[in-house]
């Protein structure tokens, strides 16, 4: 039960079937591949917006850093002149309070760095998470394309025989 024929070099029904079979197989096989490679890149994409908003971070808490030790060297002065304007520049109370209070201010810098290098960081990591993604989701599309592909070996050999095909020299070949 040939196809056509032309010749012995024409397919049987069983042989078309199986190979339209293996075609779409590999067709599918190669399509998950490509989404899978398409959500890796989206997920590197991913990555590199975090690290950049990481990047970006640092250097606002450190310009913010340095803007508010400024303004915070505004403060102290104003509050010194304020003293030696009222008559109390070198007192024990007076020079304990302004340690005190550059301290506190100090402190508030720290904390503002600290903020700020804790969000850097958590978008660090969560970079480097979606990189570990990236990677993942490659690996699968890898996995499932050649997985495909043994499928749909065996599915068209299935195909093959359920339509009457033989292999190893019987009836067809």
């Amino acid at each position: 039960h040939r196809l056509l024929s032309m010749g012995e070099d024409c397919m049987s029904g069983a042989e078309v079937i199986a190979g339209l079979g293996l075609v779409a197989g590999v067709a599918d096989s190669y399509g998950q591949y490509q989404e899978g490679r398409y959500q890796s890149q989206v997920a590197k994409a991913n990555a590199k917006v975090l690290e950049a908003n990481a990047d970006k971070i640092r250097l606002e808490t450190s310009i913010n850093e340095d803007i508010q030790r400024e303004e915070d060297r505004r403060t102290i002065a104003r509050n010194i002149a304020a003293s030696i304007e009222q008559g109390m520049g070198a007192s024990p109370t007076t020079i304990g309070v302004l340690g005190q209070q550059a301290t506190d201010l100090e402190q508030n810098v720290l904390n503002l760095r600290y903020k700020g290098l804790s969000e850097a960081e958590r978008l660090d990591i969560q970079a480097y998470y979606k990189h570990q993604e990236a990677k993942q989701l490659k690996s699968q599309a890898k996995r499932k394309f050649y997985t495909g592909l043994v499928k749909s070996a065996f599915s068209a050999g299935q195909s093959y025989m359920s339509a009457g095909g033989t292999f190893g020299g019987g009836a067809n070949g």
